[in-house]
């Protein structure tokens, strides 16, 4: 093989690698992380003692009362993160009027997972929790990912809405939220190189 021939190989070569490492470099959606039980809430207006409850993610999402098509929906974007696209241009998702996010070029970094509020005593979700405040670890945020939003499904408005997060801390991998209400949710991006 002549010489140029071995430099066109392997210029192919880098070629082919550059481009999975880049392909690669995506991460893949993951479960939320563990939730800080340092979280604000009211209930009625009042603002309620956390000493009492104890917040946490689950994954079974059966006994939430939700509709048939939007627990297949979740299902369907846990299976297949990519459909989250279809979900956020196809329906009337929610995004704050001074918030310019491009919901066509949301990721999925996590899956869709119910966040709650549970009574320390008695194990049962706090379905009135309102106005609460919450975070909670995000084992593949990493510095230089892109925009990051949180992905709600309102149980009680029974609306998709992005928000945008209080706090994104990338040190902790860490993610801060306000919510009018608790119900399913995700953390999504737009990849830094998608703008």
């Amino acid at each position: 093989m002549s010489k140029k021939g071995l430099v066109k190989m392997i210029a192919g070569c880098l070629a082919v690698v550059m481009t999975a490492a880049t392909v690669m470099a995506a991460p893949s959606p993951t479960k939320n992380g563990a939730v800080s039980q340092d979280f604000t809430f009211t209930i009625n207006g009042e603002k309620a003692d956390p000493s009492n409850y104890k917040a946490e993610f689950k994954t079974d999402l059966e006994d939430l009362g939700l509709d048939k098509a939007v627990l297949d929906t979740i299902k369907d974007i846990n299976k297949d993160p990519e459909k989250v696209k279809d979900i956020l241009t196809d329906s009337k998702t929610l995004v704050a009027e001074d918030d310019d996010i491009d919901v066509s070029k949301l990721e999925m970094l996590t899956q869709i997972q119910d966040l709650s509020i549970v009574d320390a005593k008695s194990g049962d979700i706090v379905k009135d929790a309102k106005d609460v405040t919450m975070t909670w670890e995000v084992t593949n945020l990493k510095e230089g990912i892109g925009e990051v939003r949180v992905l709600h499904y309102s149980t009680t408005r029974n609306v998709w809405e992005v928000l945008k997060p209080e706090k994104v801390d990338f040190q902790q991998k860490a993610i801060t939220q306000e919510f009018e209400d608790l119900s399913p949710v995700a953390v999504v991006y737009v990849p830094a190189d998608a703008k």
